[in-house]
């Protein structure tokens, strides 16, 4: 699955979400508020300091989620995509079943669950990893969820059933404006 979009964001101290359809689901994208101080304290409207997270639930209901371990850049658009692709076992297993792209690369990515949780709650009775996460009958939302509302914009979102390329996500990346055809050539990647 891909989440793609353009968005413009102001950090009030709040986690905003820009899309949601159940963290104990089929996944939200959370702007986390900024940070200041050795203590980790959030709060703060420093928007150079807000970072992504992706929280997601597999088929027993658990979540997990990803984050991105650098600050999301400061500018008028940021283009973000979310992807988690649970067919690559090996990359699920170093813990990089979802990733983040910013502005057409890969913005470096963590699970915020170790390794021997996804192994006992990602596993099915046979030690198969689960192949899709939980589905849900809650509706899909842009710019609010179980979290703040997002204050700033979203364009020209984007839901895909199956994991993107890097190529395609580069692409997309670059066609802010661009007409749906120049933007579907790039998901043909």
């Amino acid at each position: 699955m891909t989440i793609a979009m353009f968005v413009t964001h102001v950090n009030d101290g709040n986690r905003q979400n820009p899309y949601a359809k159940a963290y104990n689901g089929e996944g939200t994208i959370t702007i986390e508020a900024g940070t200041e101080g050795e203590d980790g304290e959030t709060g703060t409207t420093d928007d150079e300091n807000s970072t992504l997270s992706f929280y997601w639930a597999g088929e027993n209901s658990q979540y997990c989620c990803a984050k991105a371990l650098q600050a999301l850049p400061h500018g008028p658009w940021t283009h973000i995509a979310i992807v988690r692709d649970f067919t690559n076992f090996a990359d699920f297993e170093r813990g990089l079943a979802s990733k983040f792209y910013v502005n057409g690369e890969y913005f470096p990515t963590t699970n915020c669950r170790d390794q021997e949780w996804a192994d006992t709650n990602f596993r099915d009775a046979d030690g198969n990893y689960f192949a899709q996460a939980r589905a849900t009958e809650d509706a899909a939302t842009v710019g609010s969820g179980y979290v703040s509302s997002h204050h700033g914009n979203i364009e020209d979102l984007r839901v895909y059933s199956r994991a993107l390329s890097a190529e395609a996500i580069a692409c997309y990346a670059g066609k802010r404006g661009a007409t749906d055809a120049e933007r579907a050539a790039c998901a043909r990647m």
